[in-house]
């Protein structure tokens, strides 16, 4: 079952966005974007490492989601804050550092064609994606394209990420 939008919904501090079966994915009025599984404690994203629980929102189409976000800023402008800090970044570098099968990276691969401005960040999981003989030919190829149009238009990305990390 795919996620699905739904109305502005608060609880208390919480202002639910997304439902998926028993799971609701939202903000925390003041604690930022977090999820809720049954009438479990919500948890946080803080790390890379519950953006497992969040990946199905990148099989929605990033117009959609965005509208979505902005709709619920309006509806909810006491909660406006949060939503607009969602953790795209971090949901998108962990599906590069923990996927093994084409399907997911595809879909953070999607969501960067639509917001190449971002491109940028993501240099370093890009080449790593395009060298790792795991994944398919196709999204080596389209990895590696992404990452060429980032390094040559700024080949000092390249430099400055290296010299970063090493």
């Amino acid at each position: 079952m795919k996620v699905a939008l739904m109305a502005p919904t608060i609880e208390q501090s919480y202002c639910w966005l997304f439902t998926r079966n028993q799971q609701v994915i939202g903000v925390h009025k003041t604690d930022g974007w977090c999820t809720r599984l049954r009438d479990e404690e919500p948890i946080f994203f803080s790390n890379e490492e519950p953006c497992m629980l969040i990946m199905i929102l990148l099989e929605l189409k990033v117009s959609e989601f965005d509208e979505h976000l902005s709709a619920a800023v309006h509806l909810a402008p006491e909660f406006a804050s949060s939503i607009q800090q969602f953790p795209l970044t971090m949901l998108i570098k962990y599906v590069f550092h923990s996927c093994y099968s084409d399907y997911w990276p595809d879909k953070a691969m999607n969501w960067l064609d639509e917001k190449p401005r971002l491109l940028p960040l993501f240099v370093d999981e890009l080449e790593h994606m395009y060298t790792h003989k795991v994944m398919s030919q196709s999204l080596r190829h389209r990895a590696r394209r992404m990452w060429r149009s980032v390094t040559r238009d700024d080949p000092s990305v390249v430099r400055h990420m290296r010299h970063a990390h090493g």
